[in-house]
């Protein structure tokens, strides 16, 4: 909540940063501030729609109007909810959106309609980011992963094995990667042919299920000597 409280405030403040002509803020004062939320819209997680309902709730209190849009985890629905957004005429845009391939494109339709975009957990020039540090989280993750790796193996595991998500694009590489090279930069010496990756998706069960397929079939996996260091 305390994130989404600060999306709110950048939101009101970006909307007011990009308004230009003296004629335009004259129009705009006589009108109520109109917010628009994008959900992630991915069936997988509730806390998707959890963003929704906070938001909704502090921009009640804030007397500001609402209007949420599922992306569906969909990338063409998310694209087509932005066109909704402009046609719309909201003041600003926070979103979720899990299919990074399509915020390039985002991005430029909102920049040319002059609406501020805020968005969570994974950047785009031109948006506001509210967000952890992933590349930092990448690296703490994995240097503290490199540690019981030099304690337990001396620096000699069998494999190294990653769970990644590339849907997210940058957060993956910084923070999946950023494990990995926190790892290296303990234990530089790991061969680079024992890091091996597979894709997990959002949900932790998933990448469960997936790490328990996967390691056993493994060419230098003999269990129970063979160990993995979990990347998210």
């Amino acid at each position: 909540m305390r994130i989404i409280r600060e999306a709110l405030a950048i939101v009101a403040l970006a909307a007011i940063a990009v308004t230009s002509a003296p004629s335009a803020s004259a129009v705009a004062d006589t009108k109520k501030f109109k917010v628009g939320m994008a959900v992630g819209g991915n069936t997988c997680c509730e806390w998707m729609k959890r963003q929704g309902e906070v938001a909704r709730a502090l921009a009640e209190t804030r007397g500001w109007d609402y209007v949420e849009l599922s992306n569906e985890n969909d990338p063409a629905i998310t694209v087509k909810n932005a066109d909704i957004f402009i046609q719309d005429g909201v003041n600003a845009v926070i979103q979720f959106n899990g299919q990074a391939s399509v915020n390039p494109v985002l991005a430029q339709k909102y920049a040319a309609a002059h609406i501020p975009v805020i968005t969570y957990d994974i950047a785009q020039k031109g948006f506001y980011f509210v967000g952890v540090d992933n590349l930092a989280a990448g690296h703490l993750g994995g240097e503290a992963i490199g540690k019981v790796v030099k304690d337990k193996w001396n620096c000699q595991p069998d494999l190294v094995v990653s769970g990644e998500f590339s849907a997210v694009g940058l957060v993956n590489t910084w923070r999946t990667g950023g494990m990995r090279d926190g790892l290296k930069k303990i234990c530089p010496e790991i061969p680079a042919d024992k890091y091996v990756s597979f894709e997990i998706g959002l949900q932790t069960g998933g990448s469960m299920a997936s790490g328990s397929a996967t390691i056993p079939s493994l060419p230098r996996c003999k269990p129970p000597s063979c160990s993995a260091a979990p990347t998210r």
